[in-house]
């Protein structure tokens, strides 16, 4: 009796997860089908919106070429030429501004004649203030005479002011201990007492 009752336990347990895992299958089939139901909506949605894109873009495109044919020959020759004088006006307008850049900036750095530098010179003269006390000269004569008029006086004070400005006169190349003497030199006495050669230790 024990023994039946057993088996009918485990016969039971059997039956009950069989139930249940028929009932959790069609669970999951019931989740599946929902699932492809609900992607099957969102793709029939997105290929309605595109369709309605498209529809929209094909209409614009339908409208711009019936405007297109629209507009007879003549008047598309017509708003080419005016276009192309347009743009060629534009084009003259900028290179005339190029070049007068161009020539404006060659004059700039173009050095300044003789006759202009001595023209610069008499106008600058021209207005220097003078004091009172000094008499005036006319700068073209006082410019000329300055040069042909050159006295001593003139030279030693060019002189000074050449000596300020450079204050090492030595020329280039010149050797301070070639120019010695011997007799300076001779006061050194060496290890032996002899008299020693400065040259030679140079």
């Amino acid at each position: 009796l024990e023994k039946v009752k057993r088996k009918d336990q485990g016969l039971a347990q059997i039956e009950s997860d069989a139930e249940l895992s028929l009932r959790i299958y069609k669970e999951e089939l019931a989740e599946l089908d929902r699932a492809q139901k609900e992607r099957q909506k969102q793709e029939e949605a997105t290929i309605v919106a595109l369709t309605e894109k498209f529809d929209e873009i094909q209409a614009k495109m339908d409208a711009d070429h019936k405007i297109a044919v629209r507009m007879t020959h003549e008047e598309q020759v017509k708003y080419t030429i005016k276009e192309r004088a347009r743009l060629l006006a534009e084009y003259f307008e900028r290179r005339k501004k190029q070049l007068a850049a161009k020539r404006a900036e060659a004059i700039r750095n173009k050095p300044p004649t003789r006759t202009q530098v001595r023209n610069m010179m008499i106008n600058y003269l021209k207005h220097i203030v003078v004091s009172d006390e000094e008499e005036t000269v006319d700068p073209e004569i006082f410019s000329t005479n300055m040069v042909r008029k050159f006295d001593r006086q003139d030279l030693v004070d060019l002189h000074i002011l050449v000596m300020k400005r450079f204050k090492d006169n030595t020329p280039k190349g010149y050797s301070c201990f070639g120019e010695i003497s011997r007799e300076k030199v001779s006061s050194h006495q060496g290890n032996a007492g002899e008299d020693v050669d400065f040259k030679a230790i140079i």
